[in-house]
């Protein structure tokens, strides 16, 4: 009895491994180099327009965060916000108070970085979160 259950017990704990890890290698990703920053002086807002890859197969809701950071890692501004991601590529627009003339930071603008963090809202979407820190200059 135990030899001829051996090969269907083999074949279904191989079965749920690779269903498990088919699951978490499901990301989201954050096009780091397609995406862009920019600053508005006239309206004192800065923001960031992130290239967001939704490689599930459905649309869902996802929390963006973004944080300016100075050159001693202080945040000098953040945004958090709820996107909708389709399939595929998606560009998250967010926004930041943040003006170069009344910081007085202009010459150390070139340092700044700005951290991010995309995740999916709720537990119905299997995808992990992106998160990274990308230079400004």
């Amino acid at each position: 009895m135990l030899r001829r259950l051996a090969p269907v017990l083999l074949c279904v704990s191989a079965l749920l491994c690779s269903a498990h890890f088919s699951a978490a290698g499901v990301a989201l990703r954050v096009d780091e180099s397609r995406s862009r920053f920019f600053f508005d002086d006239e309206d004192k807002t800065a923001g960031a327009s992130l290239l967001v890859m939704n490689p599930t197969a459905r649309e869902f809701a996802a929390r963006v965060f973004v944080e300016l950071l100075d050159t001693e890692d202080g945040v000098r501004s953040k945004d958090e916000r709820v996107a909708s991601l389709r399939p595929g590529t998606n560009s998250v627009k967010t926004e930041l108070p943040f003006s170069v003339a009344t910081s007085g930071d202009a010459d150390r603008l070139p340092w700044y970085r700005l951290r991010y963090r995309v995740a999916p809202e709720g537990e119905a979407v299997a995808a992990a979160p992106s998160e990274g820190v990308v230079s400004l200059s």
